[in-house]
């Protein structure tokens, strides 16, 4: 069932097994991480920004996830807003991203091995991957 979140909604995640974030906007991709950790369910989300992909797997259930405000310690939301309106995006690095994160949503419904607690990047022009891994920052809040 596709449901979308405004600011006004009151929406709650615990009736669903998995979210699926794909939002051009921190802001809004924070909020979602903080009602899927509320409501322990996990999250995929995915994001592009020009040629550059960006996809990560939270996983509330575990004793030691960390999630998105650990990893965005420091945003103190002030910030210029950076999306695809004022960066622009390449199409092909939608699908390629997209792609991916369909195969970790297929890996968080069947309890296979996923990539907690790690941000894959991917560049989509040079064709580079990397995986960034963090861990639960202590004072986080979440």
């Amino acid at each position: 069932m596709i449901k979308y979140l405004t600011n006004k909604t009151d929406l709650d995640f615990s009736q669903y097994n998995l979210v699926v974030d794909c939002t051009d906007n921190l802001k809004a991709r924070l909020e979602i991480a903080k009602r899927s950790i509320s409501a322990r369910v996990k999250l995929v989300t995915a994001s592009v920004i020009q040629e550059q992909g960006y996809i990560s797997t939270l996983n509330p259930t575990l004793d030691k996830f960390a999630c998105n405000h650990c990893f965005f310690e420091d945003w103190s939301g002030e910030s210029r807003e950076i999306n695809c309106s004022t960066e622009g995006v390449i199409s092909t690095a939608v699908a390629m991203i997209a792609s991916i994160q369909a195969t970790e949503c297929l890996k968080a419904m069947t309890n296979g091995e996923n990539n907690t607690n790690t941000i894959i990047h991917v560049n989509t022009w040079d064709l580079s991957t990397s995986k960034i891994a963090y861990s639960k920052n202590p004072a986080c809040q979440i």
